[in-house]
């Protein structure tokens, strides 16, 4: 590699001269300089600068040397990360081009996006992303007819492998939900599943970690023919002040299950029949449902509008909270198909993407009320770009909020 620089020369033995780049020269001064302040600075500020850094950078931190590594691994670490970590959740797509899967996120605080290894799956394993919290993935596995699910920390490369279900054991059972629920305090989860997809099942049960066996709870509320069937059965389902929400239709509603209590409880908050295609998602302890709006009397599919509600519990309706800019409406469904819309959440960030563009994807901040079309994925599938991928080429409709976590254990 060539240096253009200026040269200054250096005597040598036996009337030599050696000619040094005074850039490089200077280069060298400046990291000589900071390795110097680095190794000068106090600890407690030493360890409050890394409980900052995102999780994956924490884990090349650990190769510095063996004093970083022995603090990352610390107890005291893993309190000031819960206290200094940036708290903003990654978009998780779990993609499959061909025959090939694919984990692709993107990250907020660095603005990027990038690939998370899937796990070691062993040969003749048929596995899908259903469910993500706290740091973990959850994989339904299937193999010769039976069940299973596969636990997972991407960041550790940490996996666990479930005993099958009790109900659900089968692959002609495919449940409606399937969610994840970590208590990172006490480093435990429960996996709840219910809601059987082709017929009136109303069966729920539950994983628990702690016991490592399942159980049957109570079962999803079903009125006369109607179907309580879970929507959304690829999103995540948001957990709020100990409940897990999810979306039903016949008649639109939303259903409630109470992890504590074991019970399902149907909320009475109706949704507007303008109202397209509504997901639900957490923000510090509120609900919101997130969907394009469509005006009164149009037969289009295509919405007028996205809007974010939020749900009272007082008065039992959805107010709005924020909505989409005219511009940004425009941008967004030109790039896709609405009939593909998704989207997930928690806290501050809103996601809103598509099936036909992969790397078309607008995130909202409540923090700062701001909406924003993220950066075109540059990642590489195959020989081809992602952005460069269109709808049909790829199965894209399990979107997931992921939060990268040292702690999580399986």
């Amino acid at each position: 590699m060539k240096c253009f620089g200026r040269f200054r020369a250096y005597p040598r033995c036996r009337g030599s001269q050696i000619y040094v780049c005074m850039k490089c020269e200077i280069m060298d001064e400046i990291l000589n300089y900071a390795s110097d302040i680095w190794c000068n600075l106090p600890q407690d500020l030493v360890e409050k600068i890394l409980a900052r850094l995102p999780a994956f950078a924490i884990l090349q931190m650990r190769g510095v040397c063996k004093r970083w590594k022995s603090l990352i691994q610390s107890s005291y670490f893993s309190y000031l990360r819960r206290l200094n970590a940036p708290n903003k959740p990654y978009f998780l797509f779990h993609l499959t081009v061909g025959r090939t899967e694919h984990l692709v996120t993107f990250d907020p605080v660095l603005e990027k996006w990038c690939r998370i290894p899937l796990p070691y799956m062993p040969p003749g394993l048929d596995a899908s992303l259903v469910a993500s919290a706290g740091g973990l993935l959850c994989f339904r596995v299937r193999k010769m007819g039976i069940v299973s699910y596969l636990i997972c920390n991407p960041v550790t490369k940490c996996c666990r492998e479930l005993p099958p279900p009790l109900h659900y054991r089968s692959t002609y059972r495919s449940p409606c939900m399937q969610a994840l629920v970590v208590d990172p305090n006490k480093n435990t989860y429960k996996l709840v599943v219910a809601g059987y997809s082709t017929g009136r099942d109303p069966t729920t049960e539950v994983y628990s970690s702690i016991n490592n066996s399942w159980k049957l709870v109570g079962n999803l509320p079903l009125k006369g023919d109607s179907k309580a069937t879970l929507f959304q059965p690829y999103s995540g389902k948001p957990f709020c002040n100990g409940n897990l929400y999810c979306r039903a239709f016949l008649p639109p509603s939303v259903i409630v299950y109470s992890v504590e209590e074991e019970v399902w409880v149907q909320l009475k908050a109706p949704i507007n029949s303008s109202v397209l295609t509504p997901y639900l998602v957490e923000h510090h302890g509120h609900v919101l449902m997130v969907g394009g709006l469509r005006k009164a009397g149009r037969k289009e599919f295509s919405p007028d509008s996205f809007c974010i509600w939020e749900l009272d519990h007082k008065e039992m309706q959805w107010k709005e909270v924020a909505r989409m800019p005219e511009d940004m409406r425009k941008l967004f469904l030109q790039r896709n198909v609405f009939s593909k819309f998704r989207s997930i959440g928690k806290g501050d960030l809103i996601y809103f993407t598509s099936a036909s563009a992969a790397s078309s994807v607008v995130m909202y901040d409540f923090s700062l009320n701001l909406w924003k079309l993220l950066p075109e994925c540059k990642l590489k599938v195959g020989r081809h770009h992602l952005a460069s991928l269109v709808g049909h080429q790829l199965v894209w409709d399990r979107v997931f909020i992921f939060e990268p976590s040292l702690d999580a254990a399986i």
